[in-house]
């Protein structure tokens, strides 16, 4: 499908507004499944550009509003950047931080599905923290700011020309809120990639979700990996996995993460 016609598929459900959608999440209803959104069928690059076009900003996963008024991105930022606060990734992500200053007297941060850069509060504590070289990079399948770099693989994931460009280029990946719009391919696909751009002694902090089977977003179903599953799924690709932590969240999905080494 192209960006027209899944626009004018939201449209022929009656979701002309991001609000219309929202409408739908909080009626009780059961969620409408578009099959033809399955992220087996579709270019996710073509689905998040129809999304942003047709709906506008909304940065955090079926958030809905406060006071029934649409949140601003300032204010969506904001809430991504707590559910790292509170899970304990914001934390982790400052100690290893202090790891990688001491081993390579750099830290390089690169953040998977970086959004409207909810973290760059986040790194701008660590750059204000450490006197050494600093960095921080954000990548995004779209670009939303003009500072981030587009993801160019065809199904979501780095090109083979953007692994070779950013090998060893990066000693912290960072991902909160993103895994969990992927398909299990383009999952172990990012696994793979990052495994070999970081250097050896280089960290992969990632947030994914637990207790439940599938998210849902614009009418596209994404199926869960188990923790076990994942995990194993990361160990067999060379990673070890040195730190975990866990939030639960009332109403909503119970986020988690791993802390992963090369």
């Amino acid at each position: 499908m192209n960006k027209e016609s899944i626009i004018q598929l939201w449209r022929d459900t009656g979701w002309n507004t991001l609000k219309d959608y929202h409408s739908h999440i909080n009626s009780g209803k059961e969620k409408i499944v578009l099959l033809e959104l399955a992220p087996e069928k579709i270019n996710p690059k073509i689905f998040w550009q129809a999304a942003d076009e047709h709906f506008g900003t909304d940065p955090v996963c079926n958030q809905t509003s406060n006071n029934d008024r649409i949140l601003d991105i300032q204010e969506a930022n904001h809430k991504n950047h707590l559910i790292t606060v509170h899970s304990g990734m914001a934390g982790q992500t400052l100690g290893l931080a202090a790891l990688l200053n001491d081993r390579f007297n750099k830290i390089d941060m690169a953040e998977i599905g970086c959004g409207y850069s909810s973290a760059k509060s986040l790194y701008l504590e660590i750059e204000n923290k450490y006197y050494t070289q600093t960095s921080y990079t954000g990548f995004d399948i779209i670009k939303r700011v003009s500072s981030t770099i587009e993801i160019l693989g065809e199904d979501g994931t780095f090109s083979e020309d953007q692994i070779e460009k950013y090998t060893e280029e990066f000693n912290l990946f960072f991902s909160s809120n993103t895994f969990q719009h992927l398909s299990r391919s383009q999952i172990e696909s990012y696994l793979i990639s990052i495994y070999a751009m970081l250097p050896y002694g280089g960290y992969f902090n990632l947030m994914y979700v637990d207790d439940c089977s599938k998210t849902y977003h614009y009418g596209q179903v994404i199926h869960i990996i188990t923790k076990s599953d994942l995990i194993n799924m990361i160990e067999l690709i060379g990673f070890n996995v040195i730190g975990y932590t866990k939030m639960e969240l009332k109403n909503s999905l119970t986020p988690y993460t791993l802390v992963l080494k090369k």
